[in-house]
Protein backbone atom coordinates (compact mmCIF):
# COMPACT_ATOMS: atom_id res chain seq x y z
CA UNK A 1 0.00 0.00 0.00
CA UNK A 2 1.60 3.55 -1.25
CA UNK A 3 0.66 6.74 0.73
CA UNK A 4 1.50 10.06 -0.63
CA UNK A 5 3.75 13.08 0.99
CA UNK A 6 0.62 15.08 2.01
CA UNK A 7 -1.15 11.37 3.63
CA UNK A 8 1.76 10.72 5.58
CA UNK A 9 1.74 14.17 6.96
CA UNK A 10 -2.01 14.28 8.01
CA UNK A 11 -1.86 11.03 9.43
CA UNK A 12 1.00 12.49 11.70
CA UNK A 13 -0.63 15.58 12.47
CA UNK A 14 -4.17 13.52 13.82
CA UNK A 15 -1.18 11.02 15.86
CA UNK A 16 0.09 14.43 17.49
CA UNK A 17 -3.31 15.42 18.35
CA UNK A 18 -4.39 12.42 19.72
CA UNK A 19 -1.34 12.26 21.95
CA UNK A 20 -1.69 15.74 23.01
CA UNK A 21 -5.55 15.14 23.70
CA UNK A 22 -4.40 11.70 25.90
CA UNK A 23 -1.86 14.14 28.01
CA UNK A 24 -4.34 16.72 29.07
CA UNK A 25 -6.78 14.17 29.91
CA UNK A 26 -4.20 12.72 32.41
CA UNK A 27 -3.61 16.14 33.75
CA UNK A 28 -7.43 16.73 34.04
CA UNK A 29 -7.67 13.83 35.88
CA UNK A 30 -4.97 13.89 38.59
CA UNK A 31 -6.65 13.71 41.83
CA UNK A 32 -6.69 16.88 44.22
CA UNK A 33 -3.65 16.70 46.89
CA UNK A 34 -3.63 19.09 50.31
CA UNK A 35 -3.12 18.28 53.86
CA UNK A 36 -2.90 20.45 56.79
CA UNK A 37 -1.22 19.74 60.18
CA UNK A 38 -0.97 20.84 63.64
CA UNK A 39 1.68 20.38 66.82
CA UNK A 40 4.56 22.25 64.93
CA UNK A 41 6.77 24.99 66.68
CA UNK A 42 6.94 23.22 69.49
CA UNK A 43 10.18 21.42 71.33
CA UNK A 44 11.28 18.31 70.36
CA UNK A 45 9.95 15.67 70.88
CA UNK A 46 6.77 16.65 69.22
CA UNK A 47 3.95 15.28 68.29
CA UNK A 48 2.68 16.33 64.50
CA UNK A 49 -0.63 15.27 63.19
CA UNK A 50 -1.49 15.40 59.52
CA UNK A 51 -4.72 15.53 58.06
CA UNK A 52 -5.27 14.57 54.28
CA UNK A 53 -7.63 16.80 52.19
CA UNK A 54 -7.63 14.80 48.94
CA UNK A 55 -11.44 13.61 48.37
CA UNK A 56 -10.67 11.88 45.29
CA UNK A 57 -7.35 9.68 47.02
CA UNK A 58 -7.82 5.69 47.35
CA UNK A 59 -4.00 5.34 48.71
CA UNK A 60 -1.62 7.68 50.73
CA UNK A 61 1.84 7.29 50.83
CA UNK A 62 3.69 9.84 53.41
CA UNK A 63 7.48 11.34 53.53
CA UNK A 64 8.06 12.61 56.90
CA UNK A 65 11.36 14.48 55.62
CA UNK A 66 13.47 12.69 58.89
CA UNK A 67 13.68 8.89 56.82
CA UNK A 68 10.31 7.84 58.10
CA UNK A 69 6.85 7.11 56.07
CA UNK A 70 3.08 6.25 56.40
CA UNK A 71 0.36 5.07 54.74
CA UNK A 72 -2.04 5.88 57.09
CA UNK A 73 -4.47 9.01 55.68
CA UNK A 74 -4.38 10.65 58.32
CA UNK A 75 -0.69 9.93 60.63
CA UNK A 76 0.56 11.67 63.74
CA UNK A 77 4.34 11.50 63.58
CA UNK A 78 6.81 11.97 66.67
CA UNK A 79 9.88 14.30 65.69
CA UNK A 80 12.75 13.49 68.03
CA UNK A 81 15.14 16.39 66.86
CA UNK A 82 14.67 19.76 66.38
CA UNK A 83 14.71 21.78 62.88
CA UNK A 84 12.75 22.09 59.27
CA UNK A 85 11.21 19.05 57.96
CA UNK A 86 9.87 18.59 53.99
CA UNK A 87 6.73 16.68 54.53
CA UNK A 88 5.43 15.22 51.10
CA UNK A 89 2.50 13.90 50.86
CA UNK A 90 1.82 11.40 47.31
CA UNK A 91 -1.75 10.40 46.90
CA UNK A 92 -3.20 7.79 44.14
CA UNK A 93 -6.90 7.86 42.52
CA UNK A 94 -8.87 5.48 40.20
CA UNK A 95 -6.90 6.83 37.35
CA UNK A 96 -3.72 8.97 38.49
CA UNK A 97 -1.46 9.92 41.06
CA UNK A 98 -0.18 13.44 42.47
CA UNK A 99 1.41 14.97 45.41
CA UNK A 100 2.40 18.32 47.52
CA UNK A 101 5.32 19.40 49.74
CA UNK A 102 5.31 21.15 52.76
CA UNK A 103 7.67 22.57 55.45
CA UNK A 104 6.93 21.89 58.83
CA UNK A 105 9.41 23.62 61.93
CA UNK A 106 10.18 21.40 65.02
CA UNK A 107 11.87 23.61 67.66
CA UNK A 108 15.35 21.83 69.63
CA UNK A 109 14.30 19.63 72.93
CA UNK A 110 15.01 21.77 75.90
CA UNK A 111 17.48 20.84 78.15
CA UNK A 112 17.69 23.00 80.74
CA UNK A 113 15.13 23.80 84.00
CA UNK A 114 15.23 26.82 85.85
CA UNK A 115 13.06 26.85 89.94
CA UNK A 116 12.26 30.45 90.56
CA UNK A 117 10.02 30.32 93.25
CA UNK A 118 8.21 27.90 95.46
CA UNK A 119 4.68 28.51 97.18
CA UNK A 120 3.58 26.60 99.83
CA UNK A 121 -0.37 26.72 99.61
CA UNK A 122 -1.30 24.54 102.62
CA UNK A 123 0.51 22.74 105.69
CA UNK A 124 -1.27 19.84 107.49
CA UNK A 125 -2.80 20.14 110.87
CA UNK A 126 -0.55 20.09 114.10
CA UNK A 127 -2.67 17.45 115.12
CA UNK A 128 -2.79 15.36 111.66
CA UNK A 129 -1.21 12.51 110.86
CA UNK A 130 2.70 14.01 111.48
CA UNK A 131 1.98 15.58 114.37
CA UNK A 132 4.70 17.90 113.35
CA UNK A 133 4.42 20.72 116.15
CA UNK A 134 6.46 19.89 118.95
CA UNK A 135 6.53 23.42 120.29
CA UNK A 136 3.37 25.59 121.68
CA UNK A 137 3.80 28.85 119.80
CA UNK A 138 2.69 29.44 116.15
CA UNK A 139 4.33 27.57 113.44
CA UNK A 140 7.16 29.87 112.01
CA UNK A 141 7.79 27.54 108.74
CA UNK A 142 10.83 27.79 105.87
CA UNK A 143 11.01 26.19 103.43
CA UNK A 144 14.31 23.87 101.87
CA UNK A 145 14.65 22.91 98.81
CA UNK A 146 16.95 20.13 97.68
CA UNK A 147 18.66 18.28 94.62
CA UNK A 148 21.11 15.96 94.15
CA UNK A 149 23.26 18.40 95.40
CA UNK A 150 22.05 19.33 98.49
CA UNK A 151 20.36 22.63 100.23
CA UNK A 152 19.41 25.47 98.24
CA UNK A 153 17.58 27.14 100.33
CA UNK A 154 18.16 27.90 104.09
CA UNK A 155 16.23 29.58 107.04
CA UNK A 156 16.42 33.12 106.01
CA UNK A 157 13.30 32.65 104.12
CA UNK A 158 11.31 31.90 107.58
CA UNK A 159 8.03 33.28 107.90
CA UNK A 160 7.67 34.24 111.61
CA UNK A 161 3.71 33.17 113.39
CA UNK A 162 1.95 31.44 110.25
CA UNK A 163 -1.29 31.05 110.54
CA UNK A 164 -1.99 27.50 108.21
CA UNK A 165 -5.72 28.85 107.39
CA UNK A 166 -3.65 32.03 105.66
CA UNK A 167 -5.03 32.61 102.41
CA UNK A 168 -2.13 33.95 100.95
CA UNK A 169 0.45 31.28 100.12
CA UNK A 170 4.06 31.90 101.65
CA UNK A 171 6.11 32.29 98.95
CA UNK A 172 10.19 31.80 98.51
CA UNK A 173 11.19 33.84 95.52
CA UNK A 174 14.87 32.53 94.34
CA UNK A 175 16.75 35.36 93.81
CA UNK A 176 19.22 33.17 91.63
CA UNK A 177 17.19 30.16 90.48
CA UNK A 178 18.09 26.58 90.99
CA UNK A 179 19.25 25.28 87.25
CA UNK A 180 19.01 21.67 86.52
CA UNK A 181 20.33 20.08 82.93
CA UNK A 182 19.65 16.56 84.02
CA UNK A 183 16.11 16.34 83.31
CA UNK A 184 15.84 12.47 83.06
CA UNK A 185 16.75 11.45 86.89
CA UNK A 186 16.42 14.67 88.52
CA UNK A 187 13.90 14.90 91.50
CA UNK A 188 13.65 18.35 93.55
CA UNK A 189 12.37 17.59 96.64
CA UNK A 190 10.41 20.49 98.65
CA UNK A 191 10.63 20.22 102.61
CA UNK A 192 8.54 22.69 104.59
CA UNK A 193 9.76 23.23 108.52
CA UNK A 194 8.54 24.32 111.73
CA UNK A 195 11.62 26.93 112.79
CA UNK A 196 11.27 26.39 116.59
CA UNK A 197 14.98 28.23 117.06
CA UNK A 198 12.61 30.81 119.05
CA UNK A 199 11.67 28.44 122.10
CA UNK A 200 14.24 26.57 121.88
CA UNK A 201 16.34 27.76 124.53
CA UNK A 202 17.27 24.61 126.25
CA UNK A 203 17.70 22.63 122.83
CA UNK A 204 14.95 20.40 123.59
CA UNK A 205 12.77 21.48 120.63
CA UNK A 206 14.68 20.92 117.73
CA UNK A 207 13.07 22.12 114.31
CA UNK A 208 10.09 19.88 112.97
CA UNK A 209 9.45 18.54 109.32
CA UNK A 210 5.91 20.06 108.33
CA UNK A 211 6.22 18.04 105.09
CA UNK A 212 7.78 16.78 102.25
CA UNK A 213 6.85 17.26 98.70
CA UNK A 214 9.00 15.54 95.34
CA UNK A 215 9.00 16.51 91.76
CA UNK A 216 10.06 14.52 89.42
CA UNK A 217 11.09 16.81 86.46
CA UNK A 218 10.80 13.84 83.99
CA UNK A 219 6.98 14.29 84.16
CA UNK A 220 6.83 17.51 83.22
CA UNK A 221 8.79 17.10 79.87
CA UNK A 222 6.02 15.10 77.98
CA UNK A 223 2.19 14.56 77.68
CA UNK A 224 0.05 17.57 76.44
CA UNK A 225 0.91 20.44 79.19
CA UNK A 226 5.00 19.40 78.91
CA UNK A 227 7.27 22.30 79.91
CA UNK A 228 4.61 24.12 81.89
CA UNK A 229 5.59 27.22 84.04
CA UNK A 230 4.34 25.52 86.95
CA UNK A 231 3.18 22.31 89.06
CA UNK A 232 1.65 21.84 92.26
CA UNK A 233 2.12 18.71 94.10
CA UNK A 234 0.65 17.76 97.07
CA UNK A 235 1.37 14.79 99.99
CA UNK A 236 -0.12 14.34 103.04
CA UNK A 237 -1.73 17.98 103.27
CA UNK A 238 1.52 19.38 102.52
CA UNK A 239 0.78 21.12 99.34
CA UNK A 240 3.41 22.76 96.93
CA UNK A 241 3.30 24.71 93.86
CA UNK A 242 6.98 25.04 92.03
CA UNK A 243 6.90 27.94 89.42
CA UNK A 244 10.07 26.88 86.50
CA UNK A 245 11.09 28.43 83.15
CA UNK A 246 12.50 25.72 80.70
CA UNK A 247 15.51 26.58 78.35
Amino acid sequence: MKFSLKSITILFAASLAVSCSKEDILEITKPSVDFSFTGTNLPAPALVSFNSTSPEAITYFWEFGDGTVSSEKNPKHTYTSGGNYNVKLTVNSAKSSNSITKSITVLKALSTVKITKIEVVAIPPTNGILNWDSATDKPDIYVQLFDETGVSSLKSNTIWNFIPSIAIPFTVTFTTPLTTTNLTNTILKVQVWDDDSDSNSTGLNPDDKIGEVPFKIINYTTGTNKYPPFVTESVNGTLVTMHMTWE
